[in-house]
C-alpha cells in the first residue's frame, strides 16, 4: 500500500475531537457569535425572498435539494451511529453501567466524556441545516413559523447544552439524528417527484421525539430542585448541568412540541384539515370579491368617463337656469371621477342626468314661452288702446 493510502486508512472513522479545548478556544462556543448567525440567518432568509419577488421567477433547484437533502441524511446516519459508539463506551467505562449516572451525571465525570465529540460535530451540522431555508426562499416557497423559528431556535438549543454540560444532551442528540435520518431521506425523495404516502407518520416521530425528550428533562430538573431544598430527600440528585439550560430547554421543547401538534392537527387531522380548508376558501373567496370589484371600478370609471363624454359635465352650461335662481342641493351632483363599484349605478346615475337635464330645457322653454305670451298681450292691449 502506497503512503497516502496507508496514511489515510490510519484515520479513524470515528475520530475524538479535543473537546476541552474547542470549549476554551473555540470562536463558536461565544454567545455572541451563535448571536450573530441567528440574525444572519433572519436577514438572509427576508432578503432572498425580497430578490425573488423582484426578479419574478423562482429557481427550479430540483436537482441540487435532492443531493443536498440525501447529504444531510447521510450525514445524520453517520453521526447517528458515532454518538451511539461513544455513548455505549462511556456508558460502561466511565458511568460505570448505571443509567441514572448517565443520565443524571451527579458526579461530573462525563463533562469532557468521548460522546462530547460528536456532539460538538452536531452542533456545527445545525449551521449548514440553516441552508434548508435557502432553498425554499430560492424556489418561492413560503417559509412558515415553524420552519424559521426551528431552524434558528436550534443553533442556540445546540450551542446552550453543549457549553453548560446539560447531562442528557446526548439522549437528545440520538433521537433527533434518528428523526433526521428519516426527514431528510424524505425529502430528497420529495424533491424527485416521489409521492411519499407516510409523510403523516414522520410528523408524528416528531411529536414523539418531543414527548420522550419531556421526561428525562423533567426527571433531571425535578431531581435538581429536591437536591436544592434538601439534599437528603430521595430522589434528589445534583445532576450535571445549569439552572438557564434547564429550564430555557424546557420552554425550548414545549414550543417544538406545541408547534408541531398544531402543524399536525392543521395538516393531517380530519378536523383540523377541514378547518385549514374552510380557510384557504374564505381568503381565495375574498382575493376573488376583491379582484371582481377592482374590475367592476374601471368598468364603472371607463364607462362614466364615456357618458361624461357623451352628454357633457352633469349640468350643462346651455341648461344652468340663471345665477339668480337656487342650485340644486350638493348631493345631486355626480363627480364624473368619483369610483363606482356597480356598472348598474353608473347606469342609473346617467339616465337621472338626462333627465334632469330634460327637466331644465324644459322648463326654460315653458319660461320663454311664457314671456314670448306676455308680450303678445301686452302688444295688443297697447294696438286695442291706440285704435280707441
Amino acid at each position: 500500500m502506497s503512503a497516502p493510502l496507508s496514511s489515510l486508512a490510519s484515520v479513524p472513522l470515528f475520530p475524538t475531537v479535543d473537546f476541552r479545548f474547542r470549549m476554551e478556544h473555540g470562536v463558536e462556543f461565544r454567545f455572541t457569535s451563535v448571536f450573530i448567525v441567528a440574525l444572519a440567518y433572519l436577514a438572509a432568509v427576508w432578503g432572498m425572498k425580497k430578490a425573488i419577488k423582484l426578479r419574478g421567477k423562482p429557481f427550479d433547484l430540483r436537482g441540487p435539494l435532492a443531493c443536498w437533502n440525501f447529504f444531510l441524511s447521510a450525514v445524520s446516519a453517520y453521526l447517528l451511529v458515532w454518538t451511539v459508539k461513544c455513548v455505549w463506551n462511556d456508558f460502561h467505562k466511565i458511568a460505570g453501567s448505571s443509567v441514572w449516572e448517565m443520565t443524571c451525571d451527579y458526579r461530573t465525570r462525563l463533562q469532557f466524556a468521548s460522546h462530547k465529540a460528536p456532539l460538538y460535530v452536531i452542533f456545527l451540522t445545525k449551521y449548514l441545516e440553516l441552508i434548508d431555508t435557502a432553498f425554499l426562499c430560492l424556489r418561492g416557497k413560503p417559509t412558515p413559523l415553524i420552519h424559521v423559528y426551528h431552524h434558528a431556535i436550534t443553533v442556540y438549543f445546540a450551542w446552550l447544552h453543549l457549553v453548560s454540560g446539560t447531562c442528557i444532551a446526548w439522549m437528545m442528540s440520538i433521537l433527533n439524528l434518528s428523526v433526521h435520518v428519516l426527514l431528510y431521506a424524505y425529502y430528497g425523495c420529495a424533491a424527485m417527484g416521489y409521492d411519499i404516502w407516510w409523510k403523516r407518520y414522520l410528523t408524528l416521530i416528531q411529536i414523539t421525539q418531543f414527548v420522550v425528550t419531556l421526561f428525562p428533562s423533567i426527571t433531571v430538573l425535578g431531581a435538581r430542585i429536591l437536591y436544592t431544598i434538601n439534599p437528603t430527600i430521595v430522589g434528589a440528585y445534583p445532576c450535571n448541568g445549569t439552572w438557564s439550560s434547564a429550564f430555557i430547554g424546557l420552554c425550548i421543547l414545549l414550543s417544538y412540541l406545541f408547534l408541531f401538534l398544531n402543524l399536525y392537527l392543521t395538516r393531517f387531522d380530519a378536523t383540523g384539515a377541514d378547518r385549514k380548508r374552510k380557510a384557504d376558501a374564505a381568503k381565495l373567496k375574498a382575493k376573488e370579491e376583491a379582484a371582481a370589484m377592482l374590475k367592476e371600478q374601471e368598468m364603472g370609471k371607463k364607462f362614466n368617463e364615456a357618458e361624461n363624454m357623451k352628454y357633457g359635465s352633469v349640468f350643462q352650461p346651455s341648461l344652468l337656469p340663471s345665477p339668480s335662481c337656487q342650485h340644486p342641493p350638493a348631493s345631486t351632483f355626480i363627480s364624473p371621477r368619483a369610483p363606482i363599484a356597480d356598472t348598474m349605478q353608473v347606469q342609473a346615475q346617467a339616465r337621472r342626468r338626462r333627465r334632469l337635464a330634460e327637466e331644465q330645457q324644459r322648463q326654460q322653454q315653458q319660461q320663454h314661452g311664457l314671456t314670448l305670451n306676455t308680450e303678445v298681450e301686452e302688444q295688443e292691449s297697447e294696438e286695442s288702446g291706440v285704435s280707441a
